[in-house]
Parts: structure tokens; C-alpha cells; sequence
């Protein structure tokens, strides 16, 4: 009981001597919302391989340590659409330390289609901040090829277990 009355009182001190509306050491506030800054493909990307598995990347201005909230994260959020309207299948997954999203399609891409990769407002950052707007990014497909040309590009490690998403 007195061990425990030591541990707070440090942190009882500080609340009292805090003036209303002064942020609290353990408490985080940040009001900037987080930013997608590019995608892989890049937008606009013509002759992409099928067997692409599209990232983007985040960018958290006004945070030292920004996370994505996983939770956010799933296939109502992060979409990859075709140009004929048909929902690709796949997992979403979250390499935060990067901050960079990974769509994986199920099965390879249909080639010489135009694709787009869709990301609501509904993504936020741990502290709750949602992404303004929708970001989208689009490429076409060519051939057949498995190879993923996002190989090298920050987050393209092996794929964490999936956050979200449809088998």
C-alpha cells in the first residue's frame, strides 16, 4: 500500500501543479492527421506486373513516433479496385515501423487492366486522427509476370500477418 502511495504521488504532484488545459505527461495529443505521401506503383504506372502487391506510404507531420491504428486498417479501407468496378480480394497489412500499408491481392492481377488503390478518411493514426479525404492511385498492368516491381521499396520485407481482409 505505501509502495504504491510513493509510486503516484510523483504523478499526483504534477497533476496538481498543471494549470487547466496544460497537457499532462502521459497525455499525447496531435491534431495532424496522417499524410499518404507515394504509392508503389507510383501513380499513373503503365505495365506493371501481375503479381504487384501495391503499398503506400504515410507520413505523420507534428509526431516523433507515429503508428497507424491497425484497427483501421481492412478491406472496407484500403481497396484495390479494377477498372471494370470489380472489388480485388486480398489482405492488408501494416508494416508500421515504416509506416507503409501493403495491399496483397489473392490471386495475381488480370493483365493490361487499370487499377486503383483506395484509401478512405476512415484511417486514422493511434491517436484517432483520420487521413482527409480519400488518397487513390491508379496503374495499368502488362504482362504476366509474378515479379513484384515494389521489391526495394521501403516496406517490402516479408508481409507481416495480414491486419484485415478477406480470405
Amino acid at each position: 500500500m505505501i509502495r504504491t502511495a510513493l509510486m503516484l504521488a510523483p504523478l499526483l504532484l504534477i497533476a496538481a501543479c498543471a494549470r487547466p488545459g496544460d497537457e499532462l505527461p502521459w497525455e499525447r495529443h496531435d491534431e495532424h492527421a496522417p499524410q499518404p505521401v507515394e504509392s508503389c506503383p507510383a501513380d499513373d504506372a503503365r505495365d506493371v506486373p501481375t503479381g504487384v502487391q501495391p503499398r503506400i506510404r504515410f507520413e505523420f507531420p507534428g509526431e516523433s513516433a507515429p503508428d497507424l491504428d491497425p484497427d483501421s486498417l481492412g478491406d472496407r479501407t484500403v481497396t484495390l479496385i479494377s477498372s471494370d468496378a470489380f472489388r480485388v480480394r486480398g489482405y492488408v497489412s501494416l508494416d508500421a515501423a515504416r509506416g507503409v500499408v501493403l495491399f496483397a491481392p489473392q490471386d495475381a492481377l488480370h493483365p493490361f487492366v487499370r487499377y486503383e488503390i483506395q484509401v478512405t478518411g476512415q484511417v486514422r493514426d493511434v491517436l484517432g486522427n483520420p487521413v482527409e479525404g480519400e488518397y487513390r492511385s491508379t496503374f495499368v498492368t502488362g504482362d504476366e509476370s509474378e515479379v513484384d516491381p515494389c521489391t526495394g521499396w521501403p516496406g517490402s520485407g516479408p508481409p507481416e500477418e495480414p491486419t484485415r481482409g478477406e480470405p
